[in-house]
């Protein structure tokens, strides 16, 4: 099969417009690939666990009807999908083909979206975010991360820097080296996220258009503190005589061994620091499991807040609940890695809610936005158009 047949079958297997016979030539390629080409082993199960995800989504879109709800102010709409089972005779047999040409598709789009500079031309081409970062090492020296890097990176300092094959960058003391401390930082671009563990065994989940700056090892340091733009989830390890500290736009966030996510976009008038489990102090205050602190202008509040929805991000969900419209599109469009342009201010503060896949197709997500409440949104010229529509 040419290289212009492999990508037009590709782009109507994502439309769901392939035959069985084009779905047949796409798996014998994929299947020479696999017999030729380590790509699939060699893919972070940060990455798989993405692939996996979307061919879930596109199972349960396409081989039995299924029901999915969008829940806005209390009222739910109900839908279902076109049953795929008639094109096929046995559903296992079905998945097996779906897999197969979805995971070779979603890794297609993953390259395409990485080489393609100029940005999607159409909303067919806008894909999820993926695996990926910029590691700035203490020499000031640049390393893309990426599903083409594996094993050692760097050595610095008496510290080990490698890619673990789940995808994940560690850090590893080699020894009590005496000397300068160096520091990395590790920064996300829009439409990509990253895990982390550093030299403590503390572990990051780093979100879409973030950074974290960090020492490349902890000994002989009276405290551990890294800094945060953006959004992150910590898995902090206990020790219990020196304090983790995050710093974040005029907020410290002190503990000892816990679970917890920060978000401070430096877009976004708020700083939210959400307890998961065990104690932290934001500013001083002391935070209990299921409470959120809350930064603006300077000035802190605690509130009791929905764990789940603040944490879905790392879980492979969008869950809103009664967001304005205005937050809900910068966490959309920040991992889709799309610009929006509102003709409407006023659809900004619109209250929406639901629960989505984030590896769903970014037409099906702003679907459900369309269908919460009076919205439109066309794509034009590389931009997401938002008005409001006028009800008749």
């Amino acid at each position: 099969m040419r290289k212009e047949e492999f990508i037009a079958i590709a782009d109507k297997i994502a439309e769901g417009t392939a035959t069985i016979e084009e779905i047949e030539q796409y798996i014998h390629c994929l299947n020479w690939l696999d017999e030729n080409s380590s790509l699939w082993d060699d893919l972070p199960s940060l990455e798989k666990r993405q692939i996996r995800e979307a061919v879930r989504v596109e199972l349960s879109r396409k081989l039995h009807p299924v029901h999915t709800s969008v829940e806005v102010e209390g009222q739910s709409e109900e839908r279902s999908s076109v049953s795929f089972i008639t094109y096929l005779r046995q559903m296992v047999a079905a998945a097996i083909l779906l897999f197969l040409a979805f995971a070779g598709f979603y890794m297609y789009q993953s390259y395409r979206a990485v080489n393609n500079h100029e940005g999607p031309r159409t909303i067919q081409e806008i894909v999820p975010g993926h695996y990926g970062a910029t590691l700035t090492l203490a020499d000031g020296s640049n390393v893309p991360i990426n599903n083409a890097i594996r094993g050692n990176i760097a050595e610095q300092s008496g510290v080990k820097i490698s890619r673990t094959h789940s995808g994940q960058i560690r850090y590893e003391v080699m020894s009590n080296e005496s000397g300068p401390i160096g520091y990395n930082t590790i920064r996300t671009s829009r439409g990509q996220e990253i895990q982390v563990m550093l030299p403590d065994n503390t572990h990051v989940y780093l979100n879409a258009e973030s950074s974290l700056h960090y020492p490349t090892r902890f000994t002989n340091q009276e405290q551990r503190e890294v800094q945060l733009t953006g959004e992150g989830y910590f898995e902090v390890a206990k020790d219990k005589r020196r304090l983790f500290i995050v710093k974040s736009r005029g907020q410290k966030v002190e503990v000892l061994g816990t679970h917890f996510n920060v978000s401070s976009y430096d877009n976004e008038p708020i700083v939210r620091t959400t307890l998961v489990e065990g104690a932290v102090k934001v500013n001083g205050k002391l935070l209990v499991p299921g409470q959120q602190a809350r930064l603006v202008n300077g000035e802190l509040t605690i509130r009791n807040t929905d764990v789940e929805q603040v944490v879905s991000w790392k879980n492979g969900y969008f869950i809103f609940e009664n967001e304005p419209l205005e937050r809900v599109v910068d966490k959309i469009s920040r991992w889709y890695d799309v610009s929006v342009y509102y003709a409407d201010e006023e659809v900004k503060r619109l209250p929406f809610g639901g629960t989505i896949s984030k590896y769903e197709d970014v037409r099906k997500v702003l679907d459900m936005i369309k269908k919460a409440g009076p919205v439109n949104i066309d794509y034009k010229s590389g931009k997401l158009i938002i008005s409001s529509r006028k009800e008749k």
